[in-house]
C-alpha cells in the first residue's frame, strides 16, 4: 500500500471508477452473454483511461517490462492487483470470440491505447501469469460454463442487465 496519501486516494478512485464503469458492465456479458452491454463497457473503458497512471520510466517496477504503467510510482500495486484478474478475463474472452467487438476496439482502436499499455504491462508480469490459467483452459471453461461456441450468436429475447 502506498504511503502517500494522495496515491491511495487516486487508487481507491480508479478502482471505484473501474468497477462502476466497467465491471458493472462485464458480469452481465460473462453470466448472460449480454453484448448489448458492449457499447456501455466501450465507453467506460473510455472514461477510465483518463484515471491511468502515466508510464514509468524504463527499468522502475520490478523490471518485468521495459516501461510499466502502474500506480505507485510504477511498482505493482494494490490498484493493480485489483484490476489485473478482471482486464484478464475481459482481454481472454474478447479474444476467444465472446465479444468480438470489445477484441476488435482493443487492439486495433487508437482511442484505446492507453488502456491496452496498461494491460499488457499488468499481464507481462510473471505473478500474473502465475495466478492466471493458461488462456486456453480459461477460454473452454467459458464455453462449458456459458454452454458457448465460438458460433453463438449472443442473441437472447431477455432484457439486458446493463446498467
Amino acid at each position: 500500500m502506498p504511503s502517500d496519501p494522495l496515491t491511495r486516494a487516486l487508487e481507491h478512485r480508479f478502482i471505484d471508477s473501474f468497477t462502476s464503469l466497467i465491471i458493472v458492465h462485464l458480469k452481465p456479458i460473462y453470466m448472460h452473454s449480454e453484448v448489448s452491454c458492449v457499447p456501455h463497457l466501450l465507453s467506460g473503458i473510455l472514461t477510465i483511461q483518463d484515471l491511468l497512471p502515466a508510464p514509468a520510466p524504463s527499468g522502475v517496477g520490478g523490471g518485468e517490462s521495459s516501461s510499466s504503467f502502474f500506480f505507485d510510482g510504477g511498482l505493482f500495486s494494490f490498484a493493480d492487483i485489483a484490476m489485473a484478474p478482471f482486464l484478464g478475463r475481459m482481454y481472454t474472452m474478447a479474444k476467444a470470440g465472446l465479444i468480438p467487438d470489445v477484441y476488435v476496439a482493443l487492439m486495433t482502436d487508437p482511442k484505446y491505447v492507453r488502456l491496452n499499455e496498461y494491460a499488457q504491462s499488468l499481464f507481462s508480469r510473471k505473478s500474473f501469469w502465475d495466478t492466471f490459467p493458461d488462456e486456453k483452459m480459461y477460454e473452454l471453461s467459458f464455453v462449458v460454463y456459458m454452454g458457448l461456441d465460438q458460433k453463438h450468436t449472443h442473441h437472447s429475447s431477455a432484457q439486458p442487465r446493463c446498467f
